[in-house]
């Protein structure tokens, strides 16, 4: 009991506070280095029985196109990793903090290297994804992947049956998916653009 009692409390949390803040790091970096794989399917055009002549353009494009989409996962999930943490450790901090100054003690060296930690971790957090602009490039990312996903299910289910519609079709397909991979790199350059396609890809459909 005696032990309990001559026990910092203020220690404890320090250690605690420091234990959490290196996973978090942990959390985040591994994002730099492991690479999530796609779970859609990848075969989509390989396997269908449509689009004839086309079929071939589109195979390579798909092809092509498989660097970019793990591109654009990779990266949504690192910069949803760190906007994540800043909104976690944002609320714990706006929790935490006035409640521990009812009990801080200014004499005491760990509850000083508490605040001091806690505070400037998250203002750390805070600024590095305000720099990175974190929300908007993970959305920006999700929404490229979740467009080009929605083109090629689009051209999936309404393959034209003349052959010219099917290519116009297809061509179309194509110029979007374009537009979709110079938003993307618009969001990897930082540049001021908005991530928005039209509803109707396709002019054409059976």
């Amino acid at each position: 009991m005696d032990i309990l009692i001559n026990i910092d409390l203020w220690f404890i949390s320090t250690i605690i506070l420091f234990i959490f803040i290196i996973m978090t790091i942990v959390i985040i970096m591994a994002a730099f280095f492991e690479k999530i794989q796609l779970k859609k399917p990848q075969k989509w055009f390989d396997e269908s029985e449509h689009f004839e002549e086309q079929k071939k353009r589109l195979q390579d494009h798909q092809e092509r196109i498989m660097g970019t989409l793990m591109f654009w996962k990779n990266k949504a999930a690192l910069h949803n990793r760190l906007h994540m943490s800043r909104i976690y450790w944002s609320l714990i901090s706006s929790i935490i903090i006035p409640v521990l100054l009812q009990f801080f003690d200014k004499n005491n060296a760990w509850a000083n290297t508490f605040m001091t930690v806690l505070s400037t971790w998250t203002a750390i957090l805070i600024g590095l994804t305000q720099t990175l602009k974190s929300e908007e490039k993970y959305r920006g990312y999700r929404q490229c992947e979740s467009d080009y996903y929605d083109l090629s299910r689009e051209l999936m289910d309404n393959p034209a049956k003349d052959e010219e519609k099917l290519k116009k079709q297809v061509d179309e397909f194509l110029d979007v998916v374009s537009q979709i991979r110079k938003i993307g790199r618009a969001i990897e350059t930082d540049s001021t653009i908005s991530v928005r396609t039209s509803n109707k890809y396709f002019s054409d459909k059976v």
